[in-house]
């Protein structure tokens, strides 16, 4: 009713009823805050890897660059996404193909990808330093942004610019496919990559450690695979495919429970330090 009576003039000049206003908003609502969370985790695993002041000025430069690649896609999303939610913008298809030009690459979908690139940039310059080869930990968390590429990105357009074969033939994998990729590719790689970061900012030490890299790191590989095989190879309900996809994100989201209670042991030890 609050929406109705403060935006009704808005929505009538927009041509949209009440439903159609909600519709416009919410999508470009939850992929704004999906996107920007990665922004964040990119910010934060930058200042904490010292990627900005350590190591080659070749490493700080290219660190500097995917930062500032992340900056701008969040404010170039923020702007588009804007524009569809409150003036009712409609993003042009690019690279149309096929009959009817039925195949194409959403362009916000595009603008998007900006933030992705920025971190796979960001990965690139700490993968550079030899010391990080030999940190599982940091490892995994760089593992997720590029599953959450390859998941979200790559497939994702792969599918765009067939969608003459997933929109007839291969329907039901376009239908796996719209149900893996924003579990897997956004919310499961998101909170795993939080979870694992939390790790490494508290300086969890120990088996403690060794324990949430492993399931951290099964869990994104099971994940991706089962997300992967189940789109491209056997979208059914009772395959293999479909129970790695959900062994995948059930190890996850327990790497992240486990996470969460060694990061609050330690919390708990350091503030029992510092209380007189």
């Amino acid at each position: 009713m609050f929406g109705a009576s403060l935006f009704g003039g808005w929505m009538a000049w927009l041509g949209l009823d009440a439903k159609g206003f909600e519709d416009a908003t919410l999508d470009p609502h939850s992929h704004m805050v999906a996107l920007a969370i990665v922004g964040l985790i990119v910010a934060v695993a930058t200042v904490r890897f010292g990627l900005l002041v350590s190591g080659s000025i070749r490493r700080r430069t290219v660190a500097r660059v995917g930062t500032w690649i992340a900056i701008v896609g969040v404010m170039l999303t923020s702007l588009v996404l804007g524009a569809v939610a409150f003036l009712n913008f409609a993003p042009p298809t690019l690279f149309t193909s096929g009959p009817g030009d039925v195949n194409g690459m959403a362009g916000d979908d595009l603008i998007m990808t900006i933030v992705f690139l920025g971190a796979m940039v960001v990965a690139a310059a700490t993968v550079t330093g030899r010391e990080y080869w030999r940190d599982g930990l940091r490892l995994t968390i760089l593992g997720t942004w590029v599953a959450a590429v390859a998941i979200t990105v790559i497939e994702g357009f792969y599918i765009e610019l067939h969608h003459d074969q997933f929109g007839g033939s291969l329907a039901a994998n376009d239908a796996a496919f719209s149900a893996a990729h924003p579990m897997t590719g956004i919310f499961v790689m998101i909170g795993l990559s939080l979870a694992l970061l939390l790790v490494d900012v508290y300086g969890v030490t120990g088996l403690a450690r060794r324990i949430a890299i492993a399931l951290g790191a099964t869990g994104l590989i099971v994940a991706f695979a089962g997300t992967t095989l189940w789109t491209f190879v056997d979208p059914t309900n009772g395959g293999l495919a479909f129970a790695l996809y959900i062994a995948g994100i059930a190890i996850s989201y327990l790497a992240i429970l486990v996470a969460g209670l060694v990061v609050s042991r330690v919390a708990t030890r350091e503030s029992d330090r510092t209380t007189p």
